[in-house]
C-alpha cells in the first residue's frame, strides 16, 4: 500500500503518494485473495492465470484441426519438432 509523503518546501506543498516497494508489489501480485482494484473481484495473478488458461485451451482445441490440414504424420512431426526446439 502506498504511503503519504508531505513536502516541507513552500513551492511544492502538495501531498503526493510514494510508490510501494518492490517486495510489497510482488506480495500484492501473488495474493490471490486481494482484488486488484477498489471494486475489482480478481487479483492480477488470478487474471494472468486465467489468460494463460484461455490461450493454452485454445491451442489444445486447435490441434485436431491443424492435424487434419497437415495430415497425421506431418502434423505429428511438426508437434514433436516444435517441442524439441524449446
Amino acid at each position: 500500500e502506498a504511503r503519504r509523503v508531505t513536502t516541507k518546501s513552500a513551492r511544492d506543498a502538495s501531498v503526493h503518494m510514494e510508490p510501494p516497494k518492490l517486495s510489497e508489489r510482488i506480495t500484492s501480485f501473488l495474493d490471490i485473495e486481494k482484488p486488484s482494484g477498489p471494486e475489482g473481484s480478481a487479483s492480477i495473478f488470478s487474471s494472468a492465470v486465467n489468460l494463460a488458461n484461455t490461450v493454452l485451451g485454445t491451442g489444445i482445441l486447435a490441434l485436431p484441426r491443424s492435424l487434419s490440414f497437415a495430415g497425421f504424420v506431418p502434423g505429428f512431426a511438426l508437434i514433436v519438432g516444435s517441442a524439441r526446439v524449446k
